[in-house]
């Protein structure tokens, strides 16, 4: 039977579906992949850091700071080890060493124009993938239909999509790829209109296992953050500016 919880008992909830209550509600689907979870993590940081009166720690401005006080002779083992200090991320686990633009290669990444409907537009963000054989058509069938069962999931930031589905779903290997849309695909799925949810970035990924992708999943969560980098590459209109402007991302964090 289920018991009613006082709301003075508790401060927050996660749920799958909305229901009223005075307390902050944060919805997410049962299961997240890593970059649903950074958001999700930075979210609630971000709402609850004054009420609390301590602040998350930015590992890449942590690293700024200590860089223009002393040498640093390997940045990358640093970065896990303070990753691993403050959020328990295991830096012992292989993270793959691939960057988001490593792959996310520049023949991986489209511009168009057309006017397209959102399961058109995530075949179509697909193609360079399937062309490389790096998935096959039924893993653009399980992306569109893991939105039809659990709705605009996907849309992980204002105007930013990234499609996915499970690696037995048809990756054959692993990579990204990028659809830039100068007309807006419309992903509200329900009544209710969203307007964040007029997508003009889709980044399809194609992930084989659980970790050789976290490293680019860091990178291009850090990127979803930021109004201000989305609308910058939301301007671009050149593939190989936009490219760089991704790897000028990676570099920096």
């Amino acid at each position: 039977q289920a018991k009613l919880i006082p709301e003075i008992e508790y401060d927050l909830v996660f749920a799958t579906t909305y229901f009223p209550t005075i307390k902050k509600v944060y919805l997410a689907k049962p299961m997240l992949n890593p970059v649903e979870k950074e958001m999700l993590k930075r979210t609630v940081l971000d709402d609850f850091e004054n009420q609390t009166g301590s602040q998350a720690v930015d590992v890449a401005a942590l690293m700024k700071i200590v860089k223009k006080h002393t040498e640093i002779k390997n940045e990358k083992a640093l970065y896990e080890s303070l990753s691993s200090a403050l959020y328990g991320i295991d830096s012992e686990q292989p993270q793959g060493g691939r960057t988001l633009t490593e792959l996310l290669e520049k023949r991986f990444i489209q511009f168009s124009d057309a006017s397209l409907d959102w399961q058109s537009a995530i075949a179509l963000a697909t193609e360079p993938l399937l062309k490389a054989n790096f998935v096959t058509e039924a893993y653009v069938a399980a992306m569109i239909e893991n939105v039809k069962e659990m709705g605009a999931y996907i849309v992980l930031a204002p105007k930013v999509a990234v499609p996915h589905a499970r690696p037995e779903d048809g990756v054959q290997q692993l990579g990204i790829s990028l659809l830039h849309l100068s007309q807006p695909v419309n992903f509200n799925l329900t009544q209710e209109y969203d307007e964040e949810r007029e997508v003009q970035l889709i980044f399809v990924l194609a992930a084989i296992d659980n970790v050789g992708h976290l490293t680019a999943l860091k990178q291009l969560s850090q990127i979803l953050e930021d109004d201000e980098k989305i609308a910058a590459l939301i301007a671009t209109k050149d593939q190989d500016q936009l490219y760089q402007k991704l790897k000028d991302e990676g570099t920096s964090n």
